[in-house]
């Protein structure tokens, strides 16, 4: 702050009343003071945008005795001192949030009794004296959010008697004892998020009776004490997902009995003791997905009279008792996607009588859906029976189901329709990717208010001409990938309202205009993937169709190649015999130079090389299995949005797959089943939110796969399972939060794992345990603020490891104990604030970066750490607060190449 002074700028505001703007200027600048406001009558100071007051004076704020509300927010502040507070005794809101303090001194706002506000969030604070808050006896909300705490003082909440509200999100807490909130009589919301707290002293939370609200979310717990929640009999919302709790003692919530909200998701639960809930005759939302469980025990959720939601989803349940819900009749949402459950018997739903929305997708159900199955659960709007294995559904399976609206049972092995005689209200019908073969004039009589019809992967070949009599109200009807050979011209005529149809991917040989022209909505046709080879001219006539694909046909007239809003083109066969690849072929897809090449001279059995240039195409034709030799495809670069399952699973020769810079956002299942050697898969620069479970299924022998640069927020443990051979694995570039225990348990074989630039904050300490061959990681631009002393203890082969950019604080003496092949480490921009030579000692270490962190002391000294650590030839340990006289022998030293 030489040549520098702080400046004043007081001015009225109808807002806040007298405000003044505090700013570093240059000593000559005129102050612009207004001489009728003094400093006594100020009620609002705040800093300018944009400055930096890394030091202020300690009586920077004498004068200002009339303050209420002072902002400081990202000034770069490093230290603040009870001298700056002292007079400021009418204090009630102040904001220190963004900054760089280290450090809360000794009796901090002794003077400010009257503050009931205090954020500190987001600074670099390690370090509380016991008396920092002393005298705040009517604070109500304190922030502590972000910043380096590990442990608190005994005695430091002492005289935070009023306080309601206090976070301490996103610290380094590894412990609560006994005693620490003990004076907080009045807190109403703890929040204790994104920490590291392994443990809780069963009386941490005695003395909270008023507690309303706990969020534990995202720490390492592995168990709750059945004492934990003893005295917070007011306790509304208690969310403890994101751990790693295995069991929870059936009385750990005996007392709980206000409790309305609880989330237990995402730990590693393996079943529900029985009467666990049974005093929680207030709970309305109970969220336990993503856990282990594989049984529940009759009775287990007896006594939840108010009950709204449950969710179970992906679990490992195969079962459910017939007495599981007997006593929740008020329970509106169910939801049991993902689990294994293989059988629904008539009893197991006869009590949820208001039950609105059912989700039983995606688990193994084979036996028949009975009559009585849905029997008592009139008022549901909602069922989801998607990807099961049920054959067949009775007659009277839907019957009384008055207010259904939405029904999904796609993925399943239907060849007919069930009988929906009392949908009278369905708006939504899915039966796609089944065994249908044929629409009838009655399949569906009753479903006039459906207004969404898919019908896509089926094997229908035969549409009755009043198939569709009924659906005056029908908007999008999808008939795609079926074995449809023609459309009937009356066949559409009902559908006045049809906006959408899709029937790519049929036998389609033509295409006559007199379908559509009784479809006065319809805007959307897509008819590619066909055999047509002639389209009526009188299409242009159609002028409420804003799109028209007729991509991927025989023929497209010339009228029609030239319009700019129809998607008409075909594909174009390059065909290169005897090429480094063995026969190729280039396919492209465009609307303008139409050209066939060399076509009659394709060997289908010989190409090995496939190109399929796809700029303007969202799906791929089904037809690429014709060339069953094929080695390589690449389908990079293109507009690709969809594949559809098992697409590639006919190609029992192909090593290479590359489908890089599209547009996919789903990767179905085994979409290579068969591909068994299959040695490299490229999915990168997509916009992929979500991987089956089984995808990778089938490719045993896979190498190599690409999935950088991406939109997956979590990947199901399951998810490369079968990769028993992969010895490369990116995943940088995506939004990644966690890393199971069990997500590389089986990739025993992988040699390097990118998991850079995403946002995990949390690694199970064995979730490399088993992939003892890894050379090296990639974690850098990550959320980590620590690392499991036990993370890397299996990897001995590890030479590369990349840590930097994320919020580490410390690093454990034993990390790399067993790491004696690392040879890179970086772990520039972290929040390190110290060097221990012993960390490092046993290692072949090389290069060693530390820059742009807060390390202010090395263990012993610094020229003991390189003796200790006598391989390092580059040491990088600039932007730190080390003194860099302590380094001024080191540079004399041969072989290093030192940074400071």
């Amino acid at each position: 702050m030489e040549n520098m002074k702080i400046c004043y700028n007081p001015y009225h505001s109808t807002a806040h009343g007298i405000c003044c703007e505090i700013s570093l200027k240059p000593e000559d600048t005129k102050e612009l003071s207004n001489p009728d406001i003094k400093k006594q009558s100020v009620e609002f100071l705040f800093a300018a945008a944009n400055q930096k007051l890394p030091i202020l004076p300690g009586n920077v704020f004498d004068k200002f005795i009339n303050v209420v509300t002072l902002n400081l927010i990202n000034v770069s502040l490093t230290n603040i001192s009870y001298r700056h507070f002292k007079n400021m005794i009418q204090l009630k809101y102040l904001d220190l949030s963004c900054n760089k303090l280290r450090k809360l001194p000794r009796k901090l706002f002794k003077e400010n009794e009257n503050l009931t506000d205090l954020s500190l969030t987001n600074n670099q604070i390690m370090e509380i004296d016991e008396t920092a808050f002393h005298g705040l006896i009517n604070l109500k909300r304190l922030s502590l959010r972000k910043n380096a705490i590990t442990e608190f003082p005994a005695g430091l909440f002492k005289d935070l008697t009023q306080l309601d509200t206090l976070q301490l999100e996103g610290n380094s807490i590894f412990y609560i004892d006994e005693n620490v909130f003990s004076s907080l009589k009045m807190l109403n919301k703890l929040d204790l998020k994104l920490n590291k707290i392994c443990r809780i002293h069963p009386h941490a939370f005695k003395n909270l009776i008023y507690l309303k609200s706990i969020t534990i979310e995202e720490n390492m717990l592995t168990l709750i004490h059945p004492q934990l929640f003893e005295t917070t009999i007011l306790l509304e919302s208690l969310n403890l997902s994101r751990n790693w709790i295995t069991k929870i003692h059936h009385l750990a919530f005996s007392h709980l009995a206000a409790l309305q909200i609880c989330y237990l998701n995402n730990n590693e639960i393996v079943g529900i003791p029985a009467d666990l809930f049974r005093h929680q005759k207030n709970l309305r939302e109970l969220y336990l997905q993503s856990n282990k469980i594989c049984q529940i025990m009759n009775g287990s959720f007896k006594g939840l009279n108010a009950i709204r939601t449950i969710n179970l989803a992906e679990n490992e349940i195969t079962y459910l008792p017939e007495n599981l819900f007997l006593l929740t009749n008020t329970l509106k949402r169910l939801i049991l996607n993902n689990n294994k459950i293989d059988y629904l018997s008539s009893k197991q739903f006869r009590s949820l009588l208001l039950l609105d929305d059912l989700d039983l997708s995606s688990n193994k159900i084979k036996n028949q859906i009975e009559c009585d199955t849905f029997a008592s659960t009139s008022h549901i709007k909602k069922i989801d029976l998607s990807d099961n294995r049920i054959k067949k559904i009775h007659n009277e399976a839907f019957i009384d189901l008055k207010n259904l609206n939405s029904l999904n049972l796609s993925s399943n092995l239907l060849e007919t329709f069930p009988d929906f005689c009392d949908l009278k209200d369905l708006v939504s019908l899915s039966m796609s990717e089944n065994n249908i073969k044929r629409i009838s004039s009655s399949s569906f009589k009753a479903l006039t208010a459906l207004k969404k019809l898919d019908l896509n992967h089926n094997d229908i070949e035969v549409i009755d001409d009043e198939a569709f009599e009924y659906l005056i109200d029908l908007k999008d009807l999808d008939l795609s990938y079926n074995k449809i050979t023609s459309i009937s011209p009356n066949l559409l005529k009902p559908m006045v309202r049809l906006e959408v149809l899709n029937l790519e991917n049929n036998l389609i040989e033509k295409l006559n205009v007199q379908c559509f022209t009784n479809l006065p909505m319809l805007k959307y046709l897509h008819v590619n993937n066909n055999y047509i080879n002639f389209i009526d001219e009188n299409f242009k006539d159609l002028n409420q169709l804003k799109q028209l694909n007729l991509s991927n046909n025989v023929c497209v007239n010339q009228d029609f190649r030239n319009m700019e809003e129809v998607l008409g083109y075909r594909i174009t066969y390059w065909y290169y015999p005897q090429t480094k690849f063995g026969d190729s072929v280039k396919i492209s897809i465009a609307i303008d130079g139409v050209v066939t090449i060399n076509t009659q001279n394709i060997k289908e059995e010989n190409v090995k090389y496939l190109h399929i240039k796809t700029d303007q195409y969202r799906t791929i034709p089904n037809n690429i299995s014709r060339f069953q030799n094929l080695v390589h495809i690449n389908l990079e670069q293109g507009g690709l949005r969809e594949i559809s399952s098992e697409l590639f699973s006919d190609l029992p020769l192909l090593k290479y797959l590359n489908l890089s810079d599209n547009k996919l956002k789903i990767i179905p299942a085994k979409i290579a089943r068969r591909s068994i050697d299959l040695k490299e898969i490229n999915l990168e620069n997509n916009l992929i939110e979500k991987i089956d479970k089984d995808a990778f299924i089938g490719p045993g022998n896979l190498e190599c796969l690409n999935l950088s640069n991406n939109e997956l927020k979590e990947l199901h443990w399951e998810t490369f399972r079968p990769l028993k051979q992969m010895k490369v694995l990116y995943i940088d570039h995506n939004k990644l939060q966690f890393i199971c225990n069990r997500q590389f348990s089986t990739n025993s074989s992988l040699e390097e794992l990118n998991l850079s630039h995403n946002q995990i904050f949390s690694i199970h300490p064995d979730a490399f345990k088993n992939s003892k061959l890894l050379r090296i990681i990639y974690l850098n631009d990550n959320r980590l603020m620590t690392i499991s002393s036990e993370l890397f203890h299996s990897l001995s082969k590890l030479s590369k490891l990349d840590l930097s950019r994320n919020h580490l604080r410390d690093i454990s003496s034993h990390a790399f104990i067993n790491s004696t092949n690392l040879k890179i480490l970086n772990l520039k921009h972290n929040e390190l604030c110290e060097l221990q030579a012993v960390t490092f000692q046993k290692l072949q270490l090389q290069e060693l970066n530390l820059q742009h962190n807060n390390i202010d002391i090395i263990y012993p000294d610094p020229m003991t750490f390189l003796s200790m650590t006598k391989n390092i030839c580059t040491l990088n340990i600039a932007d730190n607060n080390i003194d860099k006289d302590n380094f001024k022998s080191i540079n004399k030293l041969k072989n290093l190449i030192l940074y400071v």
